[in-house]
């Protein structure tokens, strides 16, 4: 508009020079001219530029009145380019923001956002650029709270609805059958310090480690399950423990106490240097001195004791042979004890016909059956058998005859 304005003044300004050479009336043809048509000349330059000079100051009149207007206007009436229609949309915007607080007052429970920007006296007149930005940023929060509205909207008219399962049919948990290892504390695991480790099995590892237990200090056995193990694995972690918590006899691996109240699961149970298999060949020569003082017999009468007794409690051990036995004590006075930390399995297959079956199955025959092969081992002092039928070892033992 201001530069439409600045050409229609040019314009008057020029027009006014441009005036006095523009003819009004037909040009003399005559030249060159007489005195009669040199008066001529001089009446019709005066007539004619008074008659041009009266459209261009009108013209710049005009231009200049209007120059005058816009500029007034421009500084008080708030006529700005690209302007009026955002004040008239953010004004609108404010006097909706207060229309909706008049509606909610602050006791309806209506939570309204909190803008200290913006005042209450400025919503007929015009507003700060911040002032703005605020009314724009809560309305792009309303838009978005709108949106999120409709999409869990659709997305819970969306949602598939299954038929209940049958009451009958429940989830089960592993870990139900083991509810009688939370009833009890668990130790202190500040009292209890690892030393090295012994072994490993699928669940982890073995460390032999020391305990405080009444102001006195013992070395036991630790048993620490996998950080990461399934609700399955801690089943069955807690179940091969079971027998030797429940079992209380001389012959069989006594368990200590628990570590179960947080990550990882921890089973402490009495320490034995070495199993059956390793102590018949660390011993062997000296068999002689220990065939003399009964030391294979009373190995012998160890397992089959602890045997006997997990048979009356209902439980049986699996298979029985020198490597899933230990040792307790020294070679003189050594103790067999039936228990293992790790799992491992015979180098050789002498175990009773219905355990090599699929699925084996092992009952308290079967263990009998590899009860005379563990018995065999010990007369040989860890000689591993031969295939069927084994023969008598080739070694000084009391007992030959009778095998």
């Amino acid at each position: 508009m201001m530069g439409m304005i600045w050409v229609v003044l040019l314009v008057a300004l020029t027009g006014s020079h441009l005036g006095h050479g523009s003819p009004l009336r037909s040009t003399p043809q005559t030249y060159p001219h007489d005195a009669r048509t040199q008066s001529q000349l001089e009446g019709w330059g005066s007539q004619g530029g008074l008659y041009a000079a009266v459209p261009a100051l009108a013209l710049l009149i005009t231009a200049v009145v209007l120059l005058l207007g816009c500029t007034w206007c421009y500084r008080h009436k708030d006529c700005k380019p690209n302007e009026g229609a955002d004040n008239q949309l953010f004004t609108a915007s404010a006097a909706h923001l207060h229309d909706g607080r008049r509606a909610h007052p602050p006791d309806s429970g209506f939570a309204e956002p909190v803008n200290n920007n913006i005042s209450e006296d400025n919503n007929n007149g015009p507003i700060s650029l911040r002032e703005m930005q605020n009314i724009a940023n809560n309305n792009a929060a309303a838009y978005i709270v709108s949106e999120n509205e409709e999409r869990n909207r659709v997305s819970r008219e969306s949602v598939v609805e299954f038929e209940p399962l049958p009451t009958g049919i429940r989830v089960a948990d592993p870990l139900e059958h083991c509810a009688d290892w939370f009833g009890d504390e668990d130790f202190p695991r500040n009292r209890l310090q690892y030393l090295r480790e012994i072994g490993r099995g699928w669940f982890g590892r073995v460390v032999e480690g020391e305990i405080e237990d009444s102001g006195s200090t013992s070395t036991v056995a630790v048993k620490i399950l996998n950080q990461n193990a399934s609700l399955e694995d801690k089943a069955r972690f807690l179940d091969e423990a079971r027998m030797y918590r429940d079992v209380r006899h001389e012959n069989v691996l006594a368990f200590v106490t628990k570590c179960l109240q947080e990550d990882p699961w921890i089973l402490i149970f009495e320490l034995c240097s070495m199993d059956l298999q390793q102590y018949l060949v660390v011993n062997r020569p000296k068999m002689a001195i220990l065939n003399e003082g009964g030391v294979p017999l009373r190995l012998m009468c160890d397992v089959s004791s602890a045997l006997a007794h997990l048979h009356s409690r209902g439980y049986l051990y699996g298979n029985v042979w020198c490597g899933s036995v230990l040792v307790r004590g020294t070679s003189d006075n050594a103790r067999a004890v039936l228990g293992r930390y790790v799992s491992a399995e015979p180098p050789y297959d002498l175990s009773a016909p219905e355990t090599r079956t699929h699925p084996p199955v092992y009952t308290a025959s079967s263990e009998c059956w590899s009860l005379g092969t563990l018995v065999w081992e010990v007369c040989a002092w860890g000689g591993a058998p031969a295939r069927q039928p084994p023969p008598p070892p080739d070694l000084p033992c009391p007992y030959r005859d009778h095998l």
